[in-house]
């Protein structure tokens, strides 16, 4: 089993929210006027900024390219799928939608709960790119029972075994991180929800962080397929190092492997997946899960400049900007590019140049 759910009543695991929802930085500024012809002196200390000219700020920009694409609208056939399991479990293209049908006629094992699962995977690889956000998504259309789970995998396509895989029914989720060998999964969270009406979309994202990319922010929402409202989100920083899962046995008796044996899972190729798992007693009748557009993107990685902001007004005369590490230092002038924002000309300035320049000032270009 890449991954299997289960109910679990015990407590979460909360250590790794690590203060991972979005900052909002908020700087004061000196209202004062100041001369074109001020400088600015930013102390060594870096948590210190002394305003002497016009305005600093923080800049925050977007980075890394934005593209997407739809794996399979289910409209046809899809050949480029390829099933993980024969009968019982059936994958049809049907009405522009994927409908999973299985009939187990076994219980599930709690021991080697792959016994009643099964799921389909895309043939093409995607990779983890530091600094960027891997989105993969799909349409949670309808399963036929409560005990009937989807499953959202993003599986390595050179460690086979290794995954990450978001369950959800209509009123459980949870996340599964599986590791190489048979049976060897664990739970990071496992969460009981209100009960879901209507169709949903399941979005897994993928975020590599920390030294070298060894770490991966993994974000789970769950948002109403009519209105794009939130109905559950959860976020769970994987680190080099043993992570806290949920005990074993888990989710509806589930075994599982704990402690988790560390290393996040961001190197080499992946390929999105889907999947049924049903909890059952091996006397149910047939069920069904019907699933829609399948998606990923890359997404771009909201951040904050370590820089500062040299602002002036704009005005007929031309002006340059210098900068020395003291007023009776070397002065310099900068090349950065300069820019004219509403009136006010910008320019950005690495703090990576601290070592060299601390003060700055504007010079009128004379004409020849």
């Amino acid at each position: 089993m890449a991954g299997q759910p289960a109910r679990y009543e015990g407590p979460h695991p909360e250590n790794h929210e690590r203060n991972l929802d979005q900052t909002i930085l908020t700087m004061k500024t000196n209202a004062h006027r100041h001369s074109i012809h001020s400088r600015l002196d930013i102390s060594s200390d870096a948590a210190l900024v002394r305003l002497v000219a016009p305005l600093v700020l923080g800049a925050l920009a977007l980075s890394g390219p934005v593209k997407g694409e739809v794996v399979s609208d289910f409209s046809t056939a899809t050949w480029e799928w390829v099933a993980g399991s024969s009968p019982p479990v059936t994958f049809a293209a049907a009405d522009g939608q994927l409908k999973i049908g299985a009939q187990f006629k076994q219980p599930t094992n709690p021991n080697a709960a792959g016994n009643t699962y099964a799921n389909m995977g895309w043939t093409n690889e995607l990779r983890l790119v530091l600094g960027q956000t891997l989105e993969v998504r799909v349409d949670l259309i309808s399963v036929s029972q409560a005990d009937v789970f989807a499953f959202l995998g993003w599986s390595s396509n050179w460690n086979p075994g290794e995954a990450y895989v978001l369950m959800a029914n209509p009123d459980e989720l949870g996340l599964m991180k599986a590791h190489q060998g048979p049976n060897s999964f664990s739970f990071p969270f496992w969460e009981t929800m209100p009960t879901i009406e209507g169709p949903v979309t399941l979005a897994l994202r993928l975020t590599p962080t920390g030294e070298r990319g060894s770490s991966l922010l993994i974000t789970t929402t769950v948002l109403d397929r009519g209105t794009g409202a939130v109905l559950h989100h959860r976020r769970y920083l994987d680190t080099p190092q043993v992570d806290a899962v949920v005990p074993s046995p888990g989710p509806h008796g589930i075994r599982s492997r704990v402690p988790e044996p560390g290393r996040a899972y961001t190197g080499g190729g992946f390929v999105p997946w889907v999947g049924i798992w049903h909890v059952t007693d091996g006397q149910q009748p047939p069920v069904e899960l019907v699933l829609d557009n399948l998606e990923y993107a890359y997404l771009p990685t909201l951040a904050i400049e370590n820089a500062v902001l040299l602002t002036w007004p704009t005005t007929s005369e031309q002006f340059e900007v210098w900068g020395a590490l003291k007023v009776a230092g070397t002065w310099e002038k900068l090349t950065e590019p300069v820019f004219e924002v509403n009136g006010m000309r910008q320019m950005t300035v690495p703090v990576s140049l601290a070592d060299t320049m601390k003060i700055f000032q504007l010079q009128q270009v004379r004409a020849p």
